[in-house]
């Protein structure tokens, strides 16, 4: 049994729906750990869409298997496991020894200046 946590993005809901409702849903084939809802700032109406964090990938799988595709409020739901996006390490991209290093160069000349415009008589 998998202990790590698992993301899963949720698609297909409807715009009212609460996350009381898709919790009570999904915790009959798992544990939800937390749920963010993606909703409209402006109108506060969910966006199709939603993150569940469960507890391990057996309960994740269960949650795909059971309820991918079935209908909720006139909507099919839609599960993918959400993998990790892992920061690369950085490069040091330093000049070899002997190499001329190289500064860019820039003017603060000119750059305020408005064209005058041409009048034409």
């Amino acid at each position: 049994m998998d202990k790590a946590i698992v993301k899963l993005f949720v698609g297909g809901l409807p715009a009212d729906i609460d996350e009381i409702e898709l919790v009570q849903l999904i915790a009959i084939y798992g544990e939800v750990l937390t749920i963010k809802v993606v909703r409209d700032r402006a109108t506060k109406k969910c966006k199709g869409y939603a993150f569940l964090e469960m507890l391990n990938l057996e309960a994740a799988e269960n949650v795909i298997n059971a309820l991918e595709g079935e209908p909720f409020k006139k909507k099919n739901l839609l599960f993918n496991l959400v993998k990790e996006n892992t920061v690369p390490p950085k490069v040091n991209f330093a000049p070899a020894k002997g190499l001329p290093t190289y500064k860019k160069v820039t003017s603060d000349v000119g750059l305020n200046k408005k064209r005058r415009r041409r009048i034409n008589s």
